[in-house]
């Protein structure tokens, strides 16, 4: 398509050229009608179409008798859109540099239940793998980002890097996406008959993953969650769900002593009742308060800053790393993905004080766009999908001058942030055995990893 320099000169029409055109057409409403529509084809083609961040506009031109009137609108509706797209491609030809950070595709059940009428066999895909609809959820992820940064990224997948959670299921997903982001287009088609091209993925053995895989050995984020166990809320949690957590252990035939084991059996009896599977008796009358529990996982475990400096901190401070190099221009990468859990999208946003406190969907995705301005001053827009079917949201961060944040903001120089460079000491596993491990500890001041809480007035716009 079309870059944002190919369009300027549509946006150099003035406001005045277009305004004198539609008067000059006014006295011939055929042909008044038929420019009309041309004239706007021609704007949302030429001026949106390489700055997808402006929303789709769609305004519908009925013939009305007040022509001169209904030409009025129209000239100062045409500035407007003009307007829009100068700014919106202004804003693109800003980026520097993309990080996407996303969930796994739809997939199948991790495990199943001792008492469980369905069998692996029930799972073709296999017990944690991704489904088709996982796939295409991915793929298409890859072509919305594909199609959203047209004329940022090339067709060669050395200007980016993938790194993935070693489990299969992550693994499985950013192959896919990455099929949909960079087929190979000019020099780099290699077979005529396939619409692929490989791209390196870089992954490590999951106990050690601290930065994506949600279960990595951290004896200090294990410690944490026993804390928010025994706190009043994790107390009342848990003795107020008591006769439910008997009455799924009993029925289940699994063990259930906190609320991360009630939300996996909702899991699974979710998913199998997605594709239609059994589903016993006791499940339908219990699914209501095993819902409430598994939200009660969600909220508490992400107010906690501790937990969300162990699950997230090794990210954060990857991508600041990143965009550090960008500003001292000593890098060239444009994009840099990474194919993770839940856990991570959660506590990533959380850290921010952005997480809406849902459960995270399959192939959720958070979009971190560093851009620099005429002035050199280089700025985070953070975005936010969490459906696949429609535009991300533009997530402020508190702190941050509404969906703006300057570069040094983010990186945590702010009262209401921990800063990311710090936390290296505080979320630290061993590389070389799984199972031989150091414990994670925080930092020596003991008070440098205080992440904001902050959640409330947090506005959305999409974008």
């Amino acid at each position: 398509g079309p870059s944002c320099a190919t369009n300027r000169g549509v946006r150099e029409t003035s406001r005045t050229g277009l305004a004198d055109a539609g008067r000059a057409l006014a006295d011939e409403p055929r042909q008044w009608l038929g420019a009309s529509a041309a004239i706007t084809v021609a704007l949302r083609r030429e001026s949106f179409k390489s700055c997808d961040s402006a929303p789709e506009l769609a305004y519908s031109f009925p013939i009305i008798t007040a022509m001169k009137l209904w030409l009025a609108w129209f000239s100062v509706l045409v500035a407007g859109v003009a307007s829009r797209s100068i700014e919106q491609c202004a804003e693109s030809s800003s980026l520097r540099q993309l990080h996407v950070v996303y969930r796994h595709g739809d997939r199948t059940p991790t495990s199943l239940y001792p008492k469980d009428p369905n069998s692996p066999s029930d799972f073709p895909e296999g017990l944690g793998h991704i489904t088709h609809k996982g796939k295409n959820d991915q793929y298409n992820l890859g072509r919305y980002l594909r199609v959203k940064y047209e004329d940022f990224l090339s067709y060669d997948p050395n200007e980016m890097k993938a790194r993935s959670s070693g489990r299969e299921r992550c693994l499985e997903s950013i192959q896919t996406n990455l099929a949909g982001l960079y087929p190979p287009r000019g020099k780099k088609v290699w077979n005529s008959e396939v619409d692929w091209q490989p791209v390196p993925i870089q992954t490590m053995p999951v106990d050690l993953d601290g930065m994506l895989y949600e279960d990595a050995i951290c004896p200090k984020a294990e410690e944490e969650l026993d804390r928010i166990r025994q706190s009043p809320e994790g107390a009342e949690v848990l003795n107020s769900n008591a006769n439910l957590m008997r009455t799924l252990q009993e029925l289940s035939g699994k063990k259930m002593n906190d609320w991360v084991r009630a939300r996996d059996r909702l899991d699974t009896l979710t998913i199998e009742r997605s594709r239609g599977l059994k589903i016993p008796d006791w499940a339908l009358p219990l699914w209501g308060n095993m819902t409430k529990v598994a939200k009660y996982t969600t909220i508490l475990n992400y107010k906690s800053p501790t937990y969300n400096k162990f699950r997230a901190g090794l990210l954060i401070r990857d991508i600041v790393r990143n965009a550090d190099q960008v500003k001292d221009g000593n890098s060239n990468v444009k994009l840099y993905m990474y194919a993770a859990h839940d856990v991570a999208i959660a506590a990533f946003t959380s850290a921010f004080g952005v997480f809406n406190q849902l459960a995270v969907p399959s192939s959720t995705a958070v979009i971190t766009e560093l851009h620099e301005d005429a002035n050199a001053n280089f700025f985070i827009q953070m975005l936010f999908k969490n459906d696949t079917t429609r535009k991300p949201y533009r997530l402020e961060i508190p702190g941050c001058e509404g969906f703006r944040c300057s570069l040094t903001t983010f990186q945590g120089s702010g009262p209401s942030r921990t800063s990311p460079t710090n936390w290296e000491e505080g979320v630290r596993v061993s590389r070389t055995l799984p199972g031989s491990h150091r414990p994670c500890s925080p930092e020596p001041d003991g008070g440098s990893c205080s992440i904001s809480q902050q959640t409330e007035g947090i506005r959305f716009a999409f974008y």
